[in-house]
């Protein structure tokens, strides 16, 4: 799967990795760490939105 990050936000990611400066952590794998723990903290507002959307389905 491809997303499409808008170029500042990736720039800004990837300076951040950059700054970690370790070899075991790749921008892709932190973008995926940042969504999942974003995720991870809204989890009760996702479920009510996705709620909402199978009743319109």
């Amino acid at each position: 799967m491809v997303l499409d990050i808008d170029e500042v936000v990736y720039e800004r990611m990837d300076g951040l990795v950059q700054a970690i400066g370790r070899e075991d952590v790749t921008t892709g794998s932190f973008v995926s760490r940042v969504i999942s723990e974003h995720l991870e903290r809204h989890a009760d507002m996702i479920r009510i939105i996705e709620e909402q959307g199978q009743k319109r389905q």
